[in-house]
């Protein structure tokens, strides 16, 4: 959870396959909105364009659709050394 101004911002929440469906998700997001956010804070969450799950699951909870925006996370390794 990262905070800026006004606005929490959810980078990714991640539950089991064998732990989706039960409320899990829910209950964390209750719990940021009851002991984290005041009156007139926004909480926004990223999830990827083709992750359809997270989707309905942040819509159901009354989440809008703001923004899309297409981020590579790209990775550089310096390799080891043999000695």
């Amino acid at each position: 959870l990262i905070k800026n101004k006004n606005k929490y911002i959810i980078d990714l929440i991640v539950i089991k396959k064998k732990n989706q469906k039960q409320g899990i998700g829910k209950m964390l997001i209750n719990y940021v909105e009851d002991n984290f956010m005041k009156k007139g804070d926004y909480l926004i969450a990223g999830t990827q364009s083709n992750n359809i799950s997270a989707i309905k699951f942040y819509t159901s909870l009354k989440f809008k659709k703001i923004d899309t925006k297409y981020i590579y996370h790209i990775l550089h390794q310096k390799k080891l050394e043999n000695k």
